[in-house]
């Protein structure tokens, strides 16, 4: 993967997310709950992700990690990130950051911030209509009237498209 992104609030394109500086280390995408049915079939529940920093050198650029995700005076935010998937394909998602518990989630060890982890949880593909369009089309007539009827009644219709 070339690099890790984050942008505060949903549905932001990739151009306009920024850039962990340092990169953290993930396994990809993963499910808080799998079920194998009987038939078969498999149920995924739960997507998320965890962002590890392995090591953060100073206090300055572990606040500088949550500003990224606005997590500086939130406890958690809304976030479109683009991370890997469960294919190891990096791909963007809206999600929800959770901000580090200090003891649990990484601590400081020798100076430094070790294993510091930002879950981002309830993992959703970003909507693909940006700015909806509205088109109308010429008005048609079609007719209406049971399948069998001699003499059906014509009605006029205007349709409405929408395109992204």
């Amino acid at each position: 993967m070339s690099d890790y992104r984050v942008g505060e609030g949903h549905d932001i394109v990739l151009g306009s997310l920024t850039v962990l500086d340092p990169q953290p280390r993930s396994e990809g995408l993963k499910y808080t709950r799998t079920t194998y049915s009987a038939s078969g079939l498999v149920y995924r529940e739960g997507p998320y992700v965890e962002l590890i920093w392995s090591m953060v050198e100073s206090p300055t650029v572990y606040q500088a990690i949550l500003e990224d995700f606005g997590l500086d005076a939130l406890v958690s935010a809304n976030v479109t990130v683009y991370v890997l998937d469960d294919q190891l394909t990096a791909t963007r998602y809206n999600g929800r950051a959770i901000r580090p518990a200090i003891g649990r989630d990484g601590g400081q060890r020798n100076y430094f911030m070790r294993n510091v982890t930002i879950i981002v949880k309830d993992l959703t593909t970003p909507s693909l209509i940006m700015a909806p369009k509205l088109y109308l089309l010429p008005a048609t007539t079609i007719f209406a009237g049971r399948v069998n009827e001699p003499n059906p009644s014509p009605i006029r219709v205007i349709i409405l498209t929408m395109t992204g």
